[in-house]
Parts: C-alpha cells; sequence; structure tokens
C-alpha cells in the first residue's frame, strides 16, 4: 500500500476484499478490510462512494457494518440494508461550507436520487459537511474524518449515474467537487 496515497471504494463489497486465493483454498489468510484500516490509520487516505454495493449497500450485500472498514470511516454503517431510492429527488443541504473539500464551490449542488443511509459519528475526530433530508430525518451525504495520522471521506451517493442525477453531473462544481475531495484526502499523505 505503500505505493498509494489514496484508495477508493465504489461499489465494492467486502467480500470482494475478503476473499482471497487462500480462502477460496480453504486456508487461513489476511484479512485485506484490517490491512486497509492500519494503512489509513498510519497515514493513508481513504474514500468510500455510496451505491448499491457500499457502505450495507441496497439489499445489505455490500456487508461493510462491523469491519475494520467501518472503523475507520466518518460515519457508522447501519446492519440492515441501507439503500434509499429517491425518485423525487434528494436536496443537499451544505452544514460547513468552510471545509476544503467544498472550497471553490460558488453555487448549491444538484439534487441525487439516492444514497446509502448511514449514521453520523459523534466523535470530535468527523464532520458531516452536507446532508440530506428526507421524511424528517437527516442523512449524511457528505462526512470527512482524520483518523489516526490518515482521512477517511464517505460520499454516500454515486459519483455517476444513476442516484448522482444528471443535473448533478452537468453542475459546474461537479469536477471541482471530486478534485477537492482527492486533494483533501491525499494533503496529509
Amino acid at each position: 500500500m505503500s505505493n498509494y496515497s489514496a484508495v477508493i471504494l465504489s461499489d465494492v463489497g467486502a467480500l470482494s476484499l475478503l476473499y482471497t486465493p487462500e480462502t477460496r483454498a480453504g486456508k487461513r489468510s489476511v484479512n485485506r478490510l484490517e490491512l486497509l484500516r492500519k494503512w489509513v490509520e498510519a497515514g493513508g487516505a481513504l474514500m468510500m462512494a455510496g451505491g448499491y454495493t457500499s457502505f450495507q449497500g441496497i439489499d445489505g450485500a455490500a456487508m461493510f457494518h462491523g469491519t475494520p472498514i467501518e472503523d475507520c470511516l466518518p460515519v457508522q454503517i447501519q446492519y440492515t440494508p441501507d439503500g434509499l431510492e429517491a425518485p423525487e429527488g434528494l436536496d443537499p443541504v451544505t452544514l460547513n461550507t468552510d471545509h476544503p473539500v467544498l472550497a471553490g464551490l460558488t453555487t448549491a449542488m444538484p439534487y441525487v436520487l439516492g444514497m446509502n443511509r448511514v449514521i453520523q459519528r459523534t466523535d470530535p475526530s468527523s464532520q458531516t459537511l452536507v446532508a440530506c433530508n428526507h421524511r424528517q430525518a437527516q442523512f449524511p451525504l457528505l462526512s470527512v474524518r482524520e483518523y489516526g495520522a490518515g482521512r477517511t471521506l464517505a460520499w454516500m451517493t454515486d459519483i455517476g449515474p444513476h442516484w448522482l442525477s444528471s443535473d448533478f453531473m452537468a453542475w459546474e462544481g461537479y469536477d471541482l467537487l471530486m478534485v477537492n475531495m482527492v486533494r483533501w484526502l491525499r494533503s496529509r499523505s
């Protein structure tokens, strides 16, 4: 992992990382999720982007709840399926405009069409920058965390279609937001 400054997980379930050639053969193996957590703690950078097989997942199939990856993310993952389809759209609400991840964004974020429902951590190392309201509840959409010597970022919707609306992808701030996410993650490594 020392050759990398950031890892981005997007629509890849925990089992894709946990199954190794050794475990397929019925042998003990390394837990790649624990290796990734330790790497972040030592100064690496991890982003998890949302989707059907991110966080816990639309049908619970992503299975990151209770793993070492959850330990280092800025959000807690529900133990039940967490996918939220919102064909009517969810409007992002910016909670902290001063964070470097949001630097240079001059217009409001457009709506998203779905997201993974997660729980914001309450420790001082984590903060939610953007949230979405749905049925009298507010869910984090973009959260960040300083974890050990490293950093993590959770983006609870897709980085492309379908949960990320066409309006969002055409938004003048889309490219800058994605670049800012990676720059902030890497700025410590």
